[in-house]
């Protein structure tokens, strides 16, 4: 886990990883995130289940160095696995999300700041985990949800949601993502996808980088991080 805790504290920064991976994913991109951003609280946790996303892959919780937020209720990870497992991975979402705004409250007790002060950003499956705790702030929704390589098969449940947040959504990825996505055939990209549900979304396609978090999906990040609370 990663705890950065300025002496002036303006602003906060949550980040998820994905599965097979820890918080410390984070730190070689530290230095830069707090020049960019030096008033804000960063963390990064480590998920507390290990190590397969997926019913049935040997779940454990907490057991290896892997780590992971969730567990998909499936025992497949195909477009018909989800679609099938909708609702089911809806709900899992939801408890998960809950839990992360319940300890985002703690946070913003901690150091008095309003929700439109707070961040959330994730990777993957990660990027899952932020979408859905954003998404269930309706009243008090957070500043901005950025998304790196976000997969559009686990953001199925949302298109049956109503009066989502106004919370701004930021996708992320690069133009091997794009083609990998493609391949797969998931041609339009999920800020598009996002938007037809009615989320407050936008994204951007990087040229540089491959299927891991690096310093272009970082300093993107930052940028758009940096942009959003100098409005607030």
């Amino acid at each position: 886990m990663i705890e950065i805790v300025p002496d002036n504290v303006d602003s906060a920064l949550l980040y998820f990883h994905t599965r097979a991976s820890s918080g410390n994913e984070i730190t070689p991109f530290i230095d830069d995130l707090r020049r960019e951003l030096p008033h804000t609280y960063i963390w990064a946790g480590d998920g507390g289940i290990s190590p397969e996303p997926l019913m049935g892959e040997q779940v454990s919780y907490a057991t290896e160095n892997h780590r992971f937020w969730f567990v998909f209720p499936m025992h497949g990870s195909g477009n018909a696995d989800f679609a099938a497992m909708t609702e089911a991975v809806g709900a899992v979402l939801v408890t998960c999300g809950g839990y992360m705004n319940t300890f985002v409250d703690q946070i913003m007790a901690r150091f008095q700041l309003p929700a439109s002060r707070v961040v959330l950003c994730g990777h993957q499956h990660g990027g899952c985990v932020a979408l859905a705790a954003a998404m269930m702030r309706r009243h008090d929704p957070f500043a901005l949800t950025v998304l790196f390589d976000p997969w559009p098969l686990e953001a199925l449940y949302l298109q049956h949601e109503q009066h989502l947040p106004p919370t701004q959504v930021f996708c992320i990825d690069n133009q091997w993502v794009r083609d990998r996505e493609t391949q797969r055939g998931a041609e339009t990209p999920l800020y598009q996808v996002l938007q037809r549900y009615g989320i407050h979304a936008d994204g951007v396609t990087l040229p540089e980088g491959k299927d891991q978090p690096d310093q272009f999906m970082f300093s993107a990040a930052a940028h758009q991080i940096k942009a959003r609370l100098s409005e607030l």
